[in-house]
């Protein structure tokens, strides 16, 4: 697929440095989270395979035009992994409440609400809690309950 051109294409050409700095930035934290060094490279292979993007070549006879786009890894764990990262129980109730409030802001702008966390939320938060634990820990019983469904 090719990208609608506007005019001002020589400002992507101009992303060298930022591109090589935040590679850098990548390879420090790929040596603290080796798990993310590989899930990074496994990605990156397969965004090339799929042809969105491949190796240059920098000869300077070459008159091919290439573009460095800057970007991060973006590694999620999973919902187990959040409950546990949290030292008290509470934390991560608030915590949670406070990420669930910001994806109904997020939502719906015109809902919008602020200031301290409500009981109902604090309630909403710990259930959506339990209801991952329960999901993480009781898996197989869950699969056989609605297999006999």
């Amino acid at each position: 697929m090719r990208l609608p051109q506007c005019g001002g294409q020589g400002r992507l050409g101009e992303l060298y440095e930022q591109t090589r700095r935040q590679f850098h930035h990548l390879e420090q934290r790929f040596q603290e989270y080796p798990i993310l060094h590989q899930a990074y490279s496994e990605f990156m292979q397969e965004y090339e395979d799929l042809g969105y993007m491949n190796q240059i070549n920098e000869d300077a006879g070459s008159t091919e035009e290439w573009y460095y786009l800057p970007h991060h890894a973006v590694f999620k764990s999973s919902p187990a992994e959040f409950i546990t990262s949290f030292v008290t129980l509470s934390r991560l109730h608030r915590i949670s409440a406070y990420c669930m409030r910001f994806c109904r802001n997020a939502r719906n702008p015109l809902l919008r609400r602020t200031g301290y966390l409500t009981s109902t939320e604090l309630r909403d938060a710990r259930h959506a809690c339990i209801k991952i634990a329960q999901q993480e820990i009781c898996a197989q019983e869950i699969n056989d309950l609605f297999k006999k469904s």
